[in-house]
């Protein structure tokens, strides 16, 4: 068996920069903002979280997703990124982990 192989330059990522989709830090700084703008309680969106995804999500999961000091150290899941858009009703949060070019509708 022959394995082939494509350059590199073929790629449709070969001119991204490394470390260029990196949006961890975007996402919780727009989790932060929309759970600010939101006026909802943590209490709550835990609790919607939770009865949305099925997993059980406590408000400690929201402290530390939000946390400044934690910024980029917890990753939060993509279930749980769209379910939080819904809840907080803001597009931000989705919208930071799309690449540049790419939009949320």
């Amino acid at each position: 068996m022959v394995q082939l192989t494509l350059p590199l330059s073929s790629l449709p990522t070969a001119n991204m920069a490394a470390g260029s989709l990196r949006c961890r830090e975007a996402v919780h700084e727009a989790v932060r903002d929309a759970l600010a703008a939101s006026g909802l309680s943590r209490e709550y969106v835990a609790g919607e979280l939770s009865r949305l995804t099925g997993d059980q999500v406590s408000i400690h999961h929201i402290n530390s997703w939000t946390a400044e000091s934690k910024a980029g150290e917890r990753h939060i899941p993509l279930e749980y990124a769209a379910a939080l858009t819904v809840i907080l009703g803001d597009a931000r949060i989705l919208a930071a982990a799309c690449p540049a070019g790419y939009v949320v509708l």
